[in-house]
């Protein structure tokens, strides 16, 4: 499944490996709704960037989670 596998994606050690894993969550937007656990807990990241893209990525599927 291709969803499984981006959503593992979403904690790879690689900074940009998990910057592209939540920019294709995003896209998917509502059908990717399974991953808004995975994609928050990014929201405290030390990284501003994995902050930034997890906010946009949560607005992409349409959390309010980001909020």
């Amino acid at each position: 499944d291709s969803m499984a596998s981006i959503l593992k994606l979403v904690d790879d050690p690689a900074d940009k490996a998990q910057v592209a894993a939540m920019d294709a969550l995003a896209m998917f937007g509502e059908r990717s709704e399974s991953g808004v656990a995975a994609v928050a807990k990014h929201l405290s990241s030390a990284h501003w960037q994995i902050r930034v893209t997890a906010s946009q990525a949560l607005g992409g599927i349409g959390s309010m989670e980001g909020v």
